[in-house]
């Protein structure tokens, strides 16, 4: 799937939409963020593991804020995880949240305290 060359990226839930100045939210989810201009990509030569400790620490700050702004923070952070990982589907999750996934699909129950899970 290729992506488009112009538009605005909400954030929280990915969607591309037309540059339009009179929206004061994403059409789809209602974020007010300010979106990413989609013709502003670049390229970021790094390691996969540089890439998994910058979102991981962004995971981590967005768990420490409470209430909707930190749901909110978390939406965001894993929604860009999410973008980055559909682009090497051969490579490891970039987030903790994955991680513990992947562990406890291997070993069932896991305890932990470093990350809130939207979770009842």
């Amino acid at each position: 799937m290729d992506a488009p060359l112009s538009g605005w990226l909400c954030l929280r839930c990915g969607t591309v939409t037309t540059p339009d100045p009179s929206l004061k939210a994403c059409p789809s989810c209602g974020a007010h963020g300010v979106p990413a201009d989609v013709a502003d990509r670049v390229a970021v030569n790094i390691t996969w593991h540089e890439l998994r400790v910058l979102v991981i620490w962004a995971e981590r700050w967005a768990s420490s804020v409470e209430g909707d702004a930190g749901a909110d923070m978390r939406r965001i952070v894993y929604g860009i995880a999410d973008r980055l990982q559909q682009q090497h589907f051969d490579k490891a999750g970039l987030t903790f949240a994955s991680e513990l996934a992947a562990l406890r699909s291997d070993v069932g129950h896991v305890e932990q305290n470093v990350i809130k899970e939207d979770r009842p």
